[in-house]
């Protein structure tokens, strides 16, 4: 006795098949905190990248929303390169499509700041077929643009690697050369899990439309 899946036709199998693993795909999103209570009141900058390891990269898109502070200030005015664009503390897209792609924001530090970051595309979804991985970076910087509460030269406090097979790395610094903690905390958002009942819903109408079609062929 064969089993109902492979009873339908295959048309209604490739579709659920296609419902199935979109049900899997899902963005990456993370939660982000910064405390920068140690330099509130001091002018500087934020830098957000988003940068491919090479040409052969696959593309991926990192939206920034939900950005909020307390205390501060952000300057007026920033600078979008590569594939960045908007402006906080609206939503800002990131993309990996050039060498550099960064939004480089001027800002007055409060005691903290937070934001949500959502990866998608390729890189994400269905990841393979590259030697190439991406990075993204905040870092911050005092209004001469040297690194601000990081041990990292390049001013880096947080970084999250996708390497080209999917599997990802989130690394942190410590905020001095005594070891004192990093000043992120990072949580990432468990991925939206379809609900039984919607998958049960999806399959009973796949199942009714076989069984519809085998109908209409006995009454032939």
């Amino acid at each position: 006795m064969r089993s109902r899946l492979q009873t339908l036709p295959i048309s209604l199998v490739a579709l659920l098949f296609f419902v199935m693993t979109q049900a899997e795909a899902a963005p990456v999103t993370y939660d982000v905190f910064v405390n920068t209570s140690a330099v509130s009141g001091t002018s500087g900058f934020l830098s957000f990248q988003f940068n491919p390891g090479g040409a052969d990269a696959q593309s991926a898109t990192v939206t920034i929303s939900n950005f909020a502070f307390t205390g501060g200030s952000l300057a007026a005015s920033s600078t979008n390169s590569g594939g960045a664009s908007g402006t906080l503390p609206s939503t800002v897209t990131i993309s990996n499509n050039a060498l550099l792609n960064e939004l480089f924001q001027g800002i007055t530090f409060g005691s903290n700041f937070s934001f949500r970051l959502t990866f998608t595309g390729p890189a994400i979804d269905t990841p393979g077929g590259s030697s190439s991985g991406s990075a993204f970076g905040l870092s911050l910087y005092d209004s001469g643009e040297m690194p601000l509460l990081t041990t990292d030269p390049n001013g880096t406090v947080l970084t999250i690697l996708f390497d080209p097979n999917g599997g990802r790395a989130v690394l942190t610094f410590p905020r001095d050369e005594n070891g004192s903690p990093s000043v992120v905390t990072i949580t990432e958002q468990a991925a939206a899990v379809p609900e039984p009942a919607t998958l049960l819903l999806v399959g009973t109408g796949l199942v009714g439309l076989g069984v519809v079609r085998g109908r209409r062929r006995m009454k032939e």
